[in-house]
């Protein structure tokens, strides 16, 4: 599938699109919308959304749903310097996840990693997915006080916010029912 997008979206441009929402194979499709502003991927850890991101995105603001790795986040803070609002889903040190087609386990990612992303200069937001099992949260205290950091770090001014949102096993990425389960953390 991904070298039939490449065909048939490679020579076309698309200025008039702004939000993309794409799994990790479609990322061919962005080098053909320079104008984006919002990128969500619906599928997989976004890796290889982040070079297209970088060679042709050079607006995108908003990245929302990406798992990152220590070699994602590298990527990412050389390819959208820009970003002001970040989505991750979170997967604690303690914490196993698993893919649900692939039964793969995701990159688990420790506090260090999500500090380095204090090289993000702009960034105001920060939503830390969590996963939920019964009532223990699957991420610790020290990944929301590293994301706390990074905003804390942040030149974007007021209004800094750092989410965590709670999903209990099954919840899909979209469900926005646990918000209620929600905490959200201003930061000076």
């Amino acid at each position: 599938m991904t070298s039939m997008l490449k065909t048939h979206f490679e020579g076309h441009v698309f200025p008039q699109v702004r939000t993309v929402i794409l799994p990790n194979c479609a990322h061919n499709v962005l080098r053909s919308c320079p104008e984006v502003r919002s990128v969500t991927c619906n599928e997989h850890d976004g890796g290889k959304l982040i070079a297209p991101i970088g060679s042709s995105c050079k607006k995108v603001e908003t990245l929302v749903n990406i798992r990152p790795s220590a070699a994602i986040i590298k990527r990412l803070i050389k390819a959208a310097p820009q970003l002001k609002e970040l989505e991750i889903n979170a997967i604690a040190e303690a914490a196993v996840g698993y893919s649900w087609k692939t039964q793969k386990e995701w990159t688990v990612y420790s506090p260090a990693d999500i500090r380095a992303l204090s090289a993000l200069k702009n960034l105001k937001t920060i939503t830390l997915v969590v996963g939920k099992d019964g009532e223990k949260a699957r991420t610790s205290k020290e990944h929301e006080d590293a994301a706390r950091d990074v905003l804390a770090a942040s030149k974007a001014g007021e209004g800094k916010v750092l989410f965590v949102r709670y999903c209990t096993h099954g919840d899909s990425h979209w469900s926005r029912d646990n918000d209620r389960e929600s905490k959200r953390i201003a930061v000076p």
